[in-house]
């Protein structure tokens, strides 16, 4: 994790300086660019024209519209050599053959005259260096690279002590056996929606409103978190996980709130068939409930979503975070994919995230023994507290954990 990048601008400065960025670098500040601007994004995806042709994109972007899908294909080329017209060519080809609605070049070393010609008279963008660092320094969106490390409030030792007083009674068995601060990652989200809401009474009218908050996510048990003053990190939801397409357009519908299978047909524009089948799937990865009401069937998230505007979360104190690491602990590291949050936050609330950053917050870990099993019990070092959600999580990575 490059800790010296602190902003897409730079990100993108620093990976294609001089031309010596690679191809992967290269296709991830791309990626961050179209997330940015609201995109779903993949990486090294395989998709097969109407021709039977089998084509490697390099990423794939959706955007999705109330009335259809835009789909745009990009080509990452860190070569020394300037594209021409033969690249172009191909693009123009896999554009047709995949029927999506553009494609773009995005080239280090700059293009032939041939080939910008050429791609005027199509459906094809060519992204030199130049409009891909002024991209990056329009969007100025935050990375999660920042890094910013919570304070304890409490010694080791004070610690250690709330564990030992949770644990141990006069017939206790339990016994244990080593402990150490651990630094817990969790991604800070700025979010920000406009939203309309209806004012007056005698005479109603719908006033815009623009709301912003913040919410962590826990990218080791992949959930959604707000931080609470005096309990800490407290799970919001589980992230939906493993969905397709097809899914991920009904899931935000549902995340709307409860709706009838009627009603779905309506805003999705599938048959019946096509809709029954999405939403029995989601019912077996146990992501949608049923329910019958007044004789009607109506479908709903297991766990929803609180709305942005009622979401009531706290940020954490800005005295209690710095950017210097502190002495002693160790840091859980987890790899996360940017674009996956991007897509999930997107298909949870359709917000836009302003800015990210990683913070890295204290517990105190410890690894204990008793009526025959191992397992954790992790303190919360900013409110004192044993915290179950975590020692769960960390007694599941027991032998995995760096001490």
């Amino acid at each position: 994790m490059n800790l010296m990048c602190t902003t897409l601008q730079e990100l993108g400065e620093n990976l294609i300086s001089y031309g010596k960025a690679n191809a992967r670098e290269l296709r991830e500040t791309i990626m961050k660019i179209l997330s940015a601007r609201g995109y779903e994004v993949k990486r090294d995806v395989k998709l097969v024209g109407k021709s039977g042709t089998e084509y490697d994109i390099d990423v794939l972007a959706k955007y999705r519209a109330p009335l259809q899908t835009f789909k745009v294909i990009v080509k990452c080329k860190p070569d020394d050599e300037p594209i021409d017209r033969n690249d172009v060519l191909e693009l123009i080809q896999a554009v047709e053959d995949l029927k999506v609605d553009k494609g773009v070049i995005a080239g280090l070393s700059g293009f032939t005259s041939d080939a910008l010609t050429l791609a005027k008279n199509h459906n094809v963008d060519l992204w030199d260096k130049r409009k891909i660092e002024n991209y990056a320094k329009e969007l100025k969106v935050r990375s999660l690279d920042r890094i910013a490390y919570v304070t304890p409030s409490i010694t080791a030792k004070a610690a250690r002590e709330i564990v030992d007083k949770s644990l141990f009674g006069i017939l206790s068995s339990f016994k244990v056996e080593e402990g150490s601060v651990v630094y817990y990652p969790y991604y800070e989200l700025s979010l920000s929606k406009k939203i309309y809401e209806m004012k007056g009474f005698l005479f109603r009218r719908a006033e815009e409103r623009m709301v912003k908050t913040s919410i962590y996510v826990d990218p080791i048990a992949k959930e959604l978190i707000r931080f609470d003053l005096k309990k800490g990190m407290v799970k919001i939801m589980k992230f939906p996980s493993s969905l397709d397409e097809e899914e991920a357009d009904l899931f935000k519908v549902l995340a709307e709130g409860e709706i009838s299978l009627d009603s779905l047909m309506d805003l999705t524009k599938y048959p019946f068939e096509k809709v029954d089948r999405i939403l029995n799937k989601l019912i077996e990865k146990d992501v949608v409930s049923r329910f019958e009401r007044k004789g009607r069937i109506f479908y709903k998230l297991k766990e929803e979503a609180p709305s942005l505007a009622n979401l009531s979360t706290s940020s954490i104190l800005t005295s209690r975070l710095t950017s210097n690491r502190p002495l002693g602990g160790e840091v859980l590291k987890v790899e996360y994919d940017q674009s996956d949050l991007d897509n999930i936050i997107g298909m949870i609330w359709k917000c836009d995230i302003s800015s990210k950053r990683t913070i890295l917050y204290p517990y105190y870990v410890c690894k204990v023994i008793g009526k025959g099993r191992r397992s954790i019990k992790a303190v919360d070092m900013v409110t004192k507290k044993v915290d179950e959600r975590v020692s769960m999580i960390l007694t599941s990575l027991y032998l995995k954990l760096p001490f």
